[in-house]
C-alpha cells in the first residue's frame, strides 16, 4: 500500500476520534446574506470541496433546493438555500470552477437540483460511483460506506425528512452536518485504492457522463418525462413504471388503449407512433446471440461486482448485434467489454457452465 493510503487510514483514525470526542463541532448554519458572506471571507482557496443537498420533491416534477452542506479545508457549513440565494456568490463561483474537485456520495440528484437552481457544477466526483468501481457493492448508500470505511453508525432517521419546513430542527441539522462530516475520509480512502487499480479516472468519466449524457430512456419514457415536465408534476403521475412497462411490451392498439386513463386517451395516437418507431429498431436482430451477449456480459459484470445493466443497456446490446462491435470506442466500459466482445464474435471464446455456474473459457 503506498503513502496516500497510509496517510488516508491515519485521517481516518483522526477522524474517529474526532468526532467521539465531539472535536468537529464547528459547523456553522447559513440562513442570511451577512452570515454567508463572513463565511466567505474565512475561506482560503480550497483545492477540494466536499458537498451534499437537501431538496423537496413530493408532488412536483422539479426538485426545489432547501439545504447545500459544504465541508471545505475542515470548515462545515449548512446553508439554508430557501433563504439565502446561492448563484452569483463565491460559493457558486467556486462550484463553478474545474480546478477545484467536488465530492460528493450519489451526485445525479444533487446536479440536476442544483441546475435548476442555476448553479454550475464542473469537476466532482461520486463516493457512490467511486465505491462501485473499488467492487464494495454498487449503489451503495452513504450510512452503509460510512461503516464500512470509517466504522461509524450514521442516523437514518432524516432519510426522507421533508426539508421544505421551517424552523429546521437541532436534530435535522446534526442529520444534515453529519452528511459531510466524512467525506473527505471516505474519498481519500476510496481514490487510494483506485489510483492503484488505475480507475481513478472512471470516476470523472462516469460522473461527466451522468451530467453530459444522461441515462438514455426509451422514446415512451422520453415522452413521458416531456409531459411531466410541462404540468410540472412526478412523471409517476402520468403513467407508472409498471403501466409503462406493460405499454412498452404491447402492440395490440385496443390493449394499450385499456391501460391508459381516460385522461391521457388524447395522446392514444402518439404513443401507437413511438411504439411503432420502437419496434422497427428492433428488427433483424438475432434472438439467440442476444441473449448469449446478455449472459457473457452478466458474468463480466459478476466478475467486477457490479451490476450488467450498468455496464451495457439492453440498447447497446441490441447495436452490437446490429454491427458485430461496441457502439463506442473509448471509456472504462470499453476497456471492460470490448475484448471479450471481439473474441466472442469472432469465436475466440465461449461460455461454459461449471460446478453450475456460467464461465468464460478460451477456445
Amino acid at each position: 500500500m503506498n503513502n496516500d493510503c497510509n496517510i488516508a487510514d491515519d485521517e481516518k483514525n483522526n477522524a474517529i476520534d474526532n468526532a467521539k470526542n465531539h472535536v468537529i463541532d464547528n459547523a456553522v448554519f447559513i440562513d442570511n446574506k451577512v452570515d454567508l458572506d463572513n463565511f466567505i471571507i474565512t475561506l482560503e482557496a480550497p483545492e477540494i470541496i466536499y458537498f451534499d443537498t437537501e431538496f423537496h420533491r413530493r408532488n412536483t416534477y422539479w426538485s426545489t433546493l432547501c439545504l447545500i452542506q459544504l465541508k471545505i479545508n475542515n470548515k462545515i457549513a449548512i446553508i439554508d438555500a430557501q433563504k439565502v440565494e446561492i448563484k452569483n456568490t463565491l460559493i457558486a463561483e467556486m462550484f463553478a470552477n474545474s480546478e477545484i474537485l467536488k465530492v460528493c456520495h450519489a451526485c445525479e440528484q444533487d446536479l440536476n437540483v442544483l441546475k435548476h437552481a442555476e448553479i454550475s457544477i464542473e469537476n466532482c466526483f461520486d463516493t457512490q460511483i467511486a465505491a462501485s468501481f473499488c467492487q464494495l457493492g454498487h449503489n451503495m448508500s452513504y450510512q452503509n460506506l460510512t461503516k464500512q470505511i470509517v466504522d461509524v453508525e450514521l442516523e437514518k432517521k432524516y432519510q426522507d425528512a421533508i426539508w421544505n419546513v421551517r424552523p429546521l430542527t437541532k436534530e435535522m441539522l446534526e442529520y444534515a452536518k453529519y452528511d459531510v462530516m466524512y467525506l473527505d475520509v471516505i474519498f481519500k480512502s476510496l481514490s487510494c485504492k483506485l489510483k492503484n487499480t488505475n480507475r481513478y479516472e472512471w470516476v470523472k468519466e462516469e460522473v461527466s457522463n451522468i451530467k453530459y449524457n444522461p441515462k438514455k430512456k426509451s422514446m415512451i419514457h422520453l415522452w413521458r418525462d416531456k409531459l411531466a415536465q410541462k404540468k410540472n408534476i412526478p412523471p409517476g403521475w402520468i403513467l407508472n413504471n409498471k403501466i409503462l412497462h406493460s405499454i412498452s411490451c404491447e402492440t395490440d392498439r385496443n390493449k394499450i388503449k385499456s391501460m391508459i386513463p381516460d385522461k391521457l386517451q388524447i395522446y392514444l395516437q402518439d404513443i401507437m407512433d413511438i411504439l411503432n418507431s420502437s419496434t422497427k429498431q428492433k428488427d433483424n436482430i438475432d434472438a439467440n446471440l442476444q441473449n448469449a451477449l446478455h449472459i457473457l456480459i452478466k458474468i463480466i459484470a459478476e466478475n467486477e461486482n457490479i451490476p450488467a445493466s450498468w455496464l451495457c443497456s439492453s440498447e447497446q446490446v441490441r447495436f452490437i448485434c446490429a454491427n458485430g462491435k461496441l457502439q463506442y470506442k473509448y471509456g472504462w466500459r470499453y476497456e471492460m467489454l470490448n475484448q471479450s466482445i471481439n473474441d466472442f464474435l469472432n469465436d475466440k471464446i465461449s461460455i461454459s457452465c461449471k460446478n453450475n455456474k456460467m464461465h468464460i473459457k478460451n477456445k
